[in-house]
This record gives C-alpha cells, structure tokens and sequence, in this order.
C-alpha cells in the first residue's frame, strides 16, 4: 500500500528549509558512547528483517524540551540512560521501544544544529552495507561501532546527502505489524534525483522498486519488501539546498494532535488539504524544530 503524501514544490522546500544543513561529523554522537549499553530496539527477541526500517533517533541540542513535546503530544514515556551530555533517552509507547533522544554536540561555530530525526535501516551485514553505500557514492558520518546490547551501527550519509543509519541488531528486529497511534506509520525521502535514490537503497535494502507516479511536480517510487512497503521517494523542490528523510507518526484525531503540537511549543509546517489523502496528513515541526508527518492512516495491512 502506498502510504506516501503528495506536497507541493514549494511546500518541499519550506520543510526541506527548516531541516537546516546536516550537522559536521565531529557533532554526531559516537555509535559506541554509552557505557551502559544500548536498549534494543524490539521488545522481544525477532527475525531479522532485511530493508525494514526498525528505529527512529532524534539528534537535538535540547533533549529535555524533545521529550517534554513528545510524551505530551504523542503519550511516549521516555526515561533517561546515564548521565551529563551523552545521556540516552528512551522513548516507549504502552511500554513498547519507539525511539531513541540523543544531544547533538554544538558546531564550531558554537550554534547547535538543526534538530532532527534520523532511521536506522536493518543489515544482515554492517560493513558490507557501508561499503556499498560509498561504492555507490554515499559516505560515512559514523563509523561502524558495537552497541552493547542492541548491535552494530553505522550513520552513513546517501550521495545526495541525506543522513541515515544501519543497524544489524544482535536480539533481532520489531515484527510487521500495524502501528498504532504514537507509532511510526511510514518515511519518504525528498530526493533531487528519485530514480538514482530508489536505485541506491534499492540495493542496500534489497527492495523491490516501482514508479507510482510522475509528473512536473511529483516523481515518487515505492521500496518494498515482497508485500511490504518500506518507504517511499519523492521528487523535492529544485531550490532545496540538500535532500532528507521524513518520517510519519500515526495519529487518531489529525485536528487534535496539531493543536497539541502548538500547545506544546512546536509548529504546524503543512497544514492538512483535501488535496493531500483527504486532509488526513500534516507535517510539523517539534518543539526543537525537527520535522516530522503525522497522519490520521486507514492502515490496512502490515507496516
């Protein structure tokens, strides 16, 4: 099922604009920092699921402000690993891993990045995914490093720019299910060049690839693992200075949740339309200004 929402060129460059420049590896948190180990992603052990995207990491320069937005407007509870600067926080939902808040380093230059949210993609093999991607022309942000307890991880960086992660998970990832409200529904890409993109993952998640639409405006492919779609990539907006993943959450009542968002301090960025799923889908930003859909979806199968 194709989930993706359709936006406008000029709407893409606005929220492509408000995701601001990648931050500089040396701001990246370590893969391996945390001396108390990583949770795991998935509630109980599970299969390996080649392509699925299996966990979401907010990188901000403001987790606390991050976590009082999320658990007020999407009910996460999120608890905090360690201490000082490289403290990881958990975010759960009815006490099932959803997500992960980690302080991203200040520049050079002393201002804080843009806050924002980055997937980790499930590899059979970490390194050999790395090295595919930069054969393909990606490059490595994070180098590929040991999360006790969860995995190996790398952050790589696709050729157009977007940041994205790997992960090959040591107790196995989430199963295909529904989400519920406050789950993560879907993720697109906005992409300069969406054939090469899909071409690019394509390989790294052995997805099966389809064209679902083109036009002036739109250039959209759908990335599915048999049945299951994964994610889907978009034509952005030609003046975007750098392409970048979104992800959608799922939400029961769209009107409610933004009026929440502004409640809590963020900022409604695409506000629903007809034109868009029925006026079931926005785009917002956080209350530290990282972007995100949400989407009041009619799921009819596995996610």
């Amino acid at each position: 099922m194709n989930r993706s929402i359709p936006i406008s060129a000029a709407v893409r460059r606005r929220v492509l604009a408000a995701l601001g420049a990648m931050p500089a590896a040396a701001a990246l948190p370590a893969v391996a920092q945390s001396r108390d180990g990583w949770p795991p992603v998935a509630d109980a052990p599970g299969e390996l699921r080649h392509g699925k995207w299996v966990w979401q990491e907010l990188l901000t320069g403001d987790p606390e402000r991050a976590a009082a937005f999320y658990e007020t407007v999407f009910g996460w509870t999120i608890t905090r690993r360690g201490a000082g600067e490289r403290a990881y926080r958990l975010a759960r939902l009815d006490g099932r891993p959803v997500a992960g808040v980690l302080r991203i380093a200040d520049g050079r230059d002393g201002r804080t990045p843009a806050s924002r949210w980055i997937g980790l993609m499930s590899v059979p093999d970490v390194d050999a995914a790395v090295a595919l991607a930069t054969a393909e022309g990606g490059r490595t942000l994070v180098a590929p490093g040991t999360q006790l307890g969860r995995g190996k991880v790398a952050l790589l960086a696709d050729p157009e720019g977007a940041p994205f992660g790997v992960i090959r998970t040591v107790e196995g990832d989430p199963a295909d299910l529904d989400p519920v409200a406050g789950e993560w529904l879907w993720r697109e890409l906005w992409a300069a060049d969406p054939a090469r993109m899909a071409g690019f993952y394509r390989a790294l998640g052995h997805y099966a690839r389809r064209r679902v639409s083109s036009s002036n405006d739109r250039d959209e492919w759908l990335l599915s693992t048999g049945e299951l779609p994964r994610a889907g990539v978009v034509d952005r907006a030609a003046a975007a200075r750098e392409s970048a993943w979104l992800p959608y959450l799922r939400v029961v009542d769209l009107p409610a949740t933004l009026r929440a968002v502004v409640a809590a301090g963020g900022r409604v960025l695409v506000e629903p339309s007809p034109q868009r799923r029925g006026g079931r889908a926005a785009i917002v930003a956080d209350a530290t200004g990282a972007p995100l859909g949400v989407a009041q979806w009619p799921v009819e199968g596995p996610r």
